[in-house]
């Protein structure tokens, strides 16, 4: 396929996926990890790249926020993964554990609004 029959999305310089990027939160300047979550219905995820013990998971959660595995596999790129209630219930997770990113400063805008 040429370049000039590809589709748009195709064509865009950077894609959307699920394999994690580090970049720049545009309003604060903080390091954020950007990725694809999900497999069917999947939302932009921008994560901080500080991993989270259980007590500040439980904090972030309690706070309205979503929180994220991070998959760090010798073999395939880095991926975020939703955590799930069952996945939370499953216990300690063999991955790093990180919640979405909020502007320090600025209010927490509701989980339902973040996915919409």
């Amino acid at each position: 396929m040429t370049p000039e029959k590809r589709p748009a999305w195709v064509a865009d310089r950077n894609p959307a996926s699920d394999r994690t990027k580090l970049a720049r939160c545009k309003s604060c300047g903080q390091q954020v990890i950007r990725a694809l979550v999900g497999r069917t219905a999947a939302h932009q995820a921008r994560a901080d790249p500080a991993p989270l013990d259980p007590l500040r998971e439980l904090l972030a959660r309690l706070d309205g926020r979503l929180t994220y595995c991070l998959s760090i596999r010798p073999h395939l790129p880095p991926r975020l993964l939703d955590r799930t209630p069952w996945h939370i219930k499953g216990g300690k997770c063999t991955h790093y554990v990180v919640t979405d990113h909020h502007c320090p400063g600025r209010p927490a805008e509701p989980v339902q609004e973040a996915l919409l």
